[in-house]
């Protein structure tokens, strides 16, 4: 199990003179970097608990939207944030919504470990500042104990929107 330093960040040119800044500091490697819309950018740094801690620690000091560490993260998020996967036929599917790109990761994985829940794709890459979308299924019961565990791990101004929608059609299933 790895551990995960999330960073987002307002603008592009603070994120790589940070990132610069974590590689040369401490000993953790990039997991995934990208621009998720005009003016910010996400880093996902891999490396061991105490490193993590320390980047998000030096990097909360610094000009970051939200920095955020996620312990033993779940191999199911590794995975999704590589490639989606389809709802099994007849499961219902959630879709979350949040302010921070990175909430839709600490979310998948805690969906995961908590209520058992399956992530279908984690999205971050849309419009303007950079919300994260979190797609999972599962059946109603398991989807609404996660929403509650959303709704008690996340304070609401950092939530959009939390929805569940049973019996999909194909139609909707296919816009994943």
């Amino acid at each position: 199990m790895k551990s995960i330093c999330l960073l987002e960040f307002k603008n592009i040119s603070s994120a790589l003179s940070i990132l610069n800044d974590l590689l040369l500091k401490f000993p953790v490697q990039i997991f995934m970097n990208r621009r998720i819309c005009p003016g910010r950018y996400i880093i996902l740094l891999e490396g061991n608990e105490s490193d993590v801690e320390e980047c998000v620690k030096y990097s909360s000091a610094l000009k970051t939207v939200c920095s955020k560490p996620i312990h033993s993260i779940s191999d199911e998020v590794i995975s999704t944030l590589k490639k989606k996967t389809l709802p099994k036929s007849g499961d219902s599917i959630a879709v979350f919504e949040f302010i921070h790109a990175i909430d839709a990761i600490r979310m998948a994985d805690l969906g995961i470990k908590k209520d058992g829940v399956i992530i279908n794709k984690i999205d971050f890459s849309i419009g303007l500042f950079g919300k994260g979308l979190l797609f999972c299924s599962g059946n109603n019961a398991e989807l609404n104990n996660f929403k509650n565990s959303v709704l008690d791990f996340l304070p609401e101004k950092d939530i959009i929107g939390l929805e569940i929608i049973s019996r999909p059609c194909q139609e909707l299933i296919n816009l994943l």
